[in-house]
């Protein structure tokens, strides 16, 4: 039932019910014996929108007026923790084209403090360090010479998550690996991981 009340809150906190908890969960065998009858008591609470909504930036490539393009909502539209959500991922992804790779801010989310059905967004971006990729560790293959090729990745270049983003899609298509996956840790190593085909097939 978990999977369930998240989805009713996902359901609720999308749609301006932004203090909606799901009070009590009950599932009865049906008469038949066949499934389960589950019954949810909700408590919705207000419907909240949105209202007042700035952004501050410690990133001197990244001001304000760069990033308020970015929020996929306004003040005066239903709360909506997707769309929230949305925007908050952008503004650390635009971070992170910049050599920010840890870039964070504070909770964003303040009530009004009237007591109104209103919620005010102040998003606060803290730069962290600027960092650049240190090393590279590769696993799964010895086809460097390709990887290199395909996926242009240098030690000592300046992190940028659009690159970063852009050489692993370019191996997925190469045709060559069935999975891929990139991380890159505090200590500036982008580690890459792949599974070749020949290799999986061969299991």
């Amino acid at each position: 039932m978990a999977y369930d009340q998240e989805q009713l809150r996902h359901f609720y906190t999308n749609r301006g019910y932004a203090d909606f908890k799901v009070a009590s969960a009950t599932a009865q065998l049906a008469p038949s014996g066949r499934y389960f009858d589950i019954t949810f008591k909700v408590d919705e609470g207000k419907q909240y929108r949105f209202g007042e909504v700035s952004i501050n930036s410690q990133i001197a490539e990244l001001p304000p007026a760069v990033l308020m393009p970015l929020l996929t909502f306004k003040s005066g539209d239903l709360y909506d923790e997707s769309q929230l959500q949305k925007t908050l991922d952008a503004v650390i992804y635009a971070a992170g084209t910049k050599g920010y790779a840890f870039a964070h801010f504070g909770p964003p989310v303040l009530r009004d403090p009237s007591g109104k059905p209103i919620i005010n967004v102040a998003i606060n971006l803290d730069q962290g360090p600027q960092v650049t990729i240190r090393h590279i560790v590769v696993s799964g293959t010895q086809r460097d010479t390709a990887l290199n090729y395909i996926a242009p990745l240098r030690e000592g270049d300046l992190y940028d998550i659009a690159g970063i983003k852009a050489a692993r899609e370019r191996l997925r298509a190469s045709g060559l690996f069935s999975n891929v996956t990139f991380t890159f840790d505090p200590a500036e190593t982008l580690t890459i991981r792949v599974v070749e085909k020949t290799a999986q097939r061969q299991l």
